[in-house]
């Protein structure tokens, strides 16, 4: 391919540092591992790579993980650690949100709702109050970002979801009614619309 550059790269995976064809594929590789990623150009985009602009049907790369290093268990974390963690995690999720990158903007909401699943055993009400209200962020972003995916059943899920920990938020009652409309279910749009209007005027 006209200006790919082979090279060794060092990266956090999840962050966005690289394309979303390496970021994927690294994910399921062990150390030393060699595979070939056959991918869309739209995936493998990377000026670190020379590969700005790619003129192809499909790409095939090669990719060879030298190290590995594990990150620390979430389970190991206090509660504290698991708010400052998934805090840090969610502006990365935001990043790639903003960049258009929404599979890997998915996964890292995913990742923090995964984490505070089990928000009410929390002993410390703090850290429960920050963690419930980065759950229900998380769920609406997730939302946000399968309206851009039109994905509208799993946009829809993640409003009910947030929607749990805070009935009348009106991002929630919004983006369910953009889900509804992608469904064609009017009727529940126009109730969620007429419930946003009611508590935002």
């Amino acid at each position: 391919i006209p200006g790919f550059v082979a090279q060794t790269l060092q990266l956090t995976v999840g962050n966005g540092d690289v394309c979303d064809a390496l970021e994927c594929s690294v994910l399921e590789m062990k150390k030393n591992e060699k595979a070939i990623v056959t991918t869309l150009p739209s995936l493998c985009k990377d000026e670190k790579l020379g590969l700005k602009e790619v003129v192809a049907e499909k790409v095939l790369l090669t990719v060879f993980l030298e190290e590995l290093e594990k990150v620390p268990d979430t389970y190991s974390l206090s509660e504290e650690e698991k708010v400052a963690y998934a805090t840090a995690r969610k502006e990365v999720a935001g990043k790639l949100f903003r960049e258009g990158r929404l599979i890997l903007a998915l996964d890292r909401y995913k990742k923090i709702t995964d984490m505070f699943s089990y928000v009410a055993n929390f002993k410390d009400p703090v850290s429960k109050e920050k963690a419930q209200e980065l759950k229900k962020v998380c769920h609406l972003n997730r939302a946000a970002c399968y309206l851009k995916l039109k994905a509208f059943r799993e946009a829809k899920a993640a409003c009910e979801e947030a929607l749990k920990e805070e009935s009348s938020n009106v991002k929630g009652l919004y983006r369910r009614a953009q889900a509804h409309l992608g469904l064609g279910n009017f009727s529940e749009c126009l109730l969620d619309v007429k419930r946003v209007l009611e508590i935002e005027p």
